[in-house]
């Protein structure tokens, strides 16, 4: 473990509170920067708020025991308790700073405007190595929406990690009964599939019953462990990422790939691996792009259509994590989201040119 991409302490002998696994047990390992109170002095509010929600008691106690001056114990505990109070808004759509990624503002770029054609919409770009962010439209960039089919990427590592998919090649058979065909669906989906398939294919039906193999109970664990969107798995088991309560931002989207591709998310480096493996979209020689489309509202006329593409682009060492959000008026809007993307990319100078 490396102590700087924890906590602000430097042996794990000195951190004073100790993340909590699922058993109950307290652990040395995976403890985060949130957590750790033993540079009390030195914890952010944010952090400092995330501690005293997991345990207040505790929180307290910790304060205590840290050497820390009444006076400063009064001043933090004023802080979560100002913090606390700030944060009692229904969290299902609540907009988010757009300093959320990156470690400052980082560029507003409208000009980027030019390469949705019309198409209310949004871009968000991280910069790995320097931590900056680029965006087009950061007011929608910090809106929440159903993530629909890029949910696909924490369902596959969940099925990955609780066993109910043994790997890429874990085959299902539709059963339509279950999920009858919809006419909209493609010819694709009425066949069997794996996870190898049902990815690049978005299978909604083969990630649905994933989804109920899993269950409520471990689905809510895992999405509170990845910290995705306002983590609300309300609407039932196979249509909460769908129709349910699910929500989250581009800017959320940006910080999970970020957390995923660096493996912070808790998982093993097999699950992380394999989802890794099914996410490519294309590969040159000069860099490689891996991402999940989504697409909100397919096969319901009623409900707004909204467009996804998120993933990442390597280059050598470098990586660029980013998240596209379009409104979806025809079916050619849908196919725009990757053409949308690359171009944006390009303007960057991230793209070979030809």
């Amino acid at each position: 473990m490396r102590p700087d991409d924890r906590c602000t302490c430097r042996t794990i002998k000195d951190c004073s509170l100790r993340s909590r696994s699922r058993t109950g047990r307290t652990s040395s390992r995976n403890i985060v920067r949130a957590s750790c109170l033993t540079c009390v002095g030195r914890t952010s509010g944010a952090g400092a708020e995330a501690s005293w929600r997991r345990s207040p008691a505790l929180f307290i106690s910790v304060l205590k025991g840290a050497r820390v001056s009444s006076s400063r114990f009064l001043t933090l505990f004023a802080s979560v308790a100002l913090l606390l109070g700030c944060s009692t808004a229904a969290p299902s759509d609540r907009p988010h700073s757009a300093s959320s990624v990156g470690q400052d503002v980082g560029t507003n770029r409208p000009d980027l405007g030019r390469f949705f054609a019309g198409v209310d919409g949004t871009f968000v770009l991280l910069d790995a190595q320097t931590g900056q962010a680029t965006r087009y439209n950061p007011e929608r960039a910090s809106t929440r929406f159903l993530p629909a089919s890029t949910f696909k990427i924490p369902n596959t590592l969940i099925a990955l990690e609780t066993g109910v998919a043994s790997g890429p090649d874990f085959p299902l058979t539709r059963d339509s009964t279950v999920t009858p065909r919809q006419e909209w669906w493609p010819a694709v989906w009425m066949q069997n599939h794996t996870l190898r398939t049902a990815l690049p294919n978005s299978v909604v039906w083969y990630y649905q019953e994933l989804a109920r193999r899993i269950g409520s109970e471990r689905m809510q664990s895992y999405v509170d462990q990845f910290q995705y969107g306002n983590r609300n798995i309300s609407g039932g088991i196979d249509q909460f990422w769908l129709t349910g309560g699910l929500r989250i931002s581009p800017e959320e989207q940006v910080k999970f790939l970020q957390r995923f591709y660096t493996g912070q998310l808790g998982v093993s480096e097999r699950s992380t691996s394999v989802a890794k493996g099914l996410l490519v979209l294309e590969e040159t020689p000069r860099y490689r792009l891996s991402g999940k489309t989504g697409w909100a509202g397919l096969g319901k006329p009623d409900a707004p259509q909204i467009g996804w593409l998120v993933g990442y682009l390597e280059r050598g060492e470098k990586v660029y994590f980013f998240a596209t959000n379009i409104d979806i008026r025809t079916s050619e809007d849908a196919k725009a989201r990757l053409a949308i993307t690359k171009a944006i990319l390009d303007e960057l100078g991230l793209l070979e040119r030809d």
